[in-house]
């Protein structure tokens, strides 16, 4: 019996590559409304079902397929110190749109239920976005998961 997940706005589907390498079965992936990376993820998987915005995410099926892990990539511009915060104010990230993906996200975690979760995102969010990162974490943490804020530098790894 091999181990389950469903990727949460990985768009094309790169760290589920790895995913898969360590033995598990990638359910599906869940995606934003504009596709924004469906069109590659459906070339590195071409048979796997991709689910493009959140009303259409089969979420009452994935939690009574009892899924092991759930990976989620939701849009790290948010926090970013480059884009519409320059030009906009240091507080847009409140109002931008994609900040949405990031409670789409939490939702997905909430309704399904995974044995295991993690959200990979930017340092900026930890700082830009602290208050989020308190939510999600309360959130969880009220949900009984145990939760590990770890930071990771990619040159640490030989990726960079």
């Amino acid at each position: 019996m091999s181990l389950t997940t469903v990727g949460c706005y990985v768009y094309a589907g790169h760290c589920m590559l790895g995913v898969r390498e360590a033995g598990f079965d990638v359910l599906c992936h869940l995606e934003g409304n504009n596709k924004y990376g469906a069109d590659t993820a459906r070339l590195n998987w071409p048979s796997m079902p991709i689910y493009c915005g959140p009303k259409n995410w089969p979420l009452k099926e994935l939690s009574d397929a009892n899924v092991d892990f759930v990976m989620s990539q939701p849009p790290c511009a948010v926090w970013s110190p480059l884009g519409p915060v320059t030009t906009r104010g240091h507080e847009y990230w409140k109002e931008d749109p994609r900040l949405e993906h990031w409670f789409d996200s939490l939702r997905v975690l909430e309704e399904i239920r995974p044995r295991a979760y993690t959200l990979e995102s930017v340092p900026q969010c930890y700082t830009r976005g602290r208050m989020v990162i308190d939510e999600f974490t309360k959130r969880c943490l009220v949900r009984g998961y145990s939760v590990t804020h770890l930071f990771l530098n990619a040159q640490w790894t030989g990726m960079a």
